[in-house]
Parts: structure tokens; C-alpha cells; sequence
């Protein structure tokens, strides 16, 4: 069964001649026929292929870099205290590097408040998907008052990260504070 499973992926990289002898082979065997091949065509950058092929890829420029630029405004700008009061959180959030990237947002708001009009929930991820070179996303999020909400001023953490072929992974991730007011 491996056999044919390499026989498949090596399709595309030999010709028909190889192809054969790939399919007869072993595993160990394929690798190194591969390995000869691009050796005897000089071409190493070829071996990298198969390399990103199984998962393996260079992302270094990503994880270095800011991934996002992340702007937030409160409408309206101040919630009430002491009783069930809704305020909107608008986030947009700018793809800054140079390719695109799977992303995904985890909004945190402070005690006594919550993001929904139960106030259980006080924190909230958005898986965004894939965003392109420059493109942006935009989306309201309501942050809700209750009946124990002091007044004063509230944090509200957004986090935005970038992640590695599924959201199980982080590759990088920006943070920003903003503080809402309850009035």
C-alpha cells in the first residue's frame, strides 16, 4: 500500500521509466531513487517539494513579523451601570504580511460584563478564516451590561492570532487593551 501511495506522489516528478521502478521499490528505496534523480538534474530546490508536501514549510517571515494592524471604536462609546445595557465593539483587522494567513480573534471583556445579554460569557473566539495580502475584516461584536455592572472603567483584551494549516496551531499573534467606559 506504500508503495502505491509513493507511486502516486512521485508521479509528477519522474518519467515514465522511474515511475515503474518506483512502484516496485520500498520505501527507502523511493527516497533514495528521488534523492539520486535530483542530484543527477541538479535540482536540490525540487527536494523541497516533497518537503511541504508533508507539512513542512518555511514560515519564519511570519512569525517575526507584526502579522496585523487592529483598529477597535466602542458605539456608543460608554455603556450604563447597574442595569442590562448593550454596547458595540467594531474590530477591524488588517492583514500586514505578505501572504495569507489563517486567522482567528479571541475577545476577552472584564468582570461584570459579558457578550451576551446573559452576561455568562466573557469570552468569545472568532475563527475568521483566510485573510489575503492587505485584505481586511471587519465585525461587530456587542459587549452587554447587567445588573451588578459598577460603574468605572472596564478592560477589553483582543487578541488576533495567525495560525499553521488549522487553528490548532499558533504561528504568531497580536494583542491590544481597550478600556470601556461604564457609566
Amino acid at each position: 500500500m506504500y508503495n502505491e501511495i509513493l507511486s502516486i506522489i512521485f508521479k509528477n516528478l519522474f518519467d515514465n521509466e522511474e515511475n515503474k521502478l518506483v512502484k516496485e521499490t520500498n520505501i527507502k528505496e523511493c527516497y533514495k531513487i528521488k534523492y539520486e534523480y535530483l542530484v543527477r538534474e541538479n535540482k536540490k530546490s525540487g527536494f523541497m517539494g516533497i518537503l511541504d508536501l508533508f507539512g513542512k514549510k518555511d514560515v519564519s517571515p511570519i512569525a517575526k513579523k507584526v502579522p496585523f494592524d487592529i483598529k477597535t471604536s466602542f458605539n456608543p462609546v460608554r455603556i450604563s451601570s447597574h442595569k442590562i445595557d448593550r454596547c458595540d465593539l467594531e474590530i477591524k483587522i488588517k492583514n500586514m504580511t505578505n501572504e495569507t494567513v489563517l486567522t482567528s480573534l479571541v475577545i476577552e471583556v472584564g468582570n461584570n460584563l459579558g457578550l451576551d445579554q446573559t452576561g455568562i460569557h466573557r469570552t468569545k473566539e472568532i475563527r475568521v478564516g483566510y485573510l489575503n495580502k492587505g485584505d481586511s475584516y471587519t465585525i461587530i461584536v456587542p459587549i452587554w451590561s447587567n445588573s451588578t455592572t459598577p460603574p468605572g472603567n472596564a478592560p477589553v483584551k483582543i487578541n488576533a492570532y495567525v495560525h499553521y494549516r488549522t487553528y490548532s496551531y499558533i504561528l504568531n499573534g497580536v494583542k491590544k487593551d481597550s478600556v470601556l467606559r461604564v457609566v
